[in-house]
């Protein structure tokens, strides 16, 4: 819970104005996020975090008070769910802007994937529902993949949302 309400104070911390309106520059932002979540749910030495973020990427306040709220739950689950047996781990965080596809924003992991028979578009779980709702707010499509290795939460802004 703690990460949630960190994410969303930390945009008024580094919004800029301009334009008329509040901007995030998303990659110092998300690589907040990821620095956060991995200090306080893990030990420097359990999981390794390889940050890949589009430089200079900036998105209006509330875009990104949305996006960090998804990626801090998803790398939050990776950091929880990942490696019951306590393994060391690794979590990837990128993104990337592509004229085309928009911003597309991943975390994945190399862990053990999500539990047999759990389906996380129809998950009631508080993270799920939350990563849902606020996609559908962005009007982004959020997408769970697993790889033979790990999973990749993957959520896409269309560029007419950006």
């Amino acid at each position: 819970m703690s990460a949630r309400i960190d994410a969303v104070g930390r945009p008024h911390r580094l919004r800029t104005e301009g334009k008329g309106h509040a901007t995030v520059d998303l990659s110092k932002y998300l690589h907040e996020i990821a620095d956060a979540a991995v200090c306080s749910l893990s030990r420097k030495d359990q999981t390794e975090i390889l940050i890949d973020l589009e430089p200079n990427c900036v998105v209006s306040a509330r875009q990104a008070t949305a996006v960090g709220l998804v990626v801090g739950e998803a790398i939050t689950n990776a950091l929880k769910y990942s490696h019951p047996t306590g393994v060391p781990g690794k979590i990837g965080v990128t993104s990337q802007l592509n004229k085309l596809r928009g911003l597309v924003i991943e975390v994945a992991d190399d862990g053990v994937g999500l539990p047999e028979g759990f389906d996380p578009n129809t998950s009631e779980s508080t993270g799920m529902v939350l990563m849902r709702n606020l996609a559908e707010q962005l009007s982004a499509r959020l997408e769970f993949e697993q790889p033979p290795i790990g999973l990749s939460v993957r959520l896409e802004l269309s560029p007419s949302s950006e």
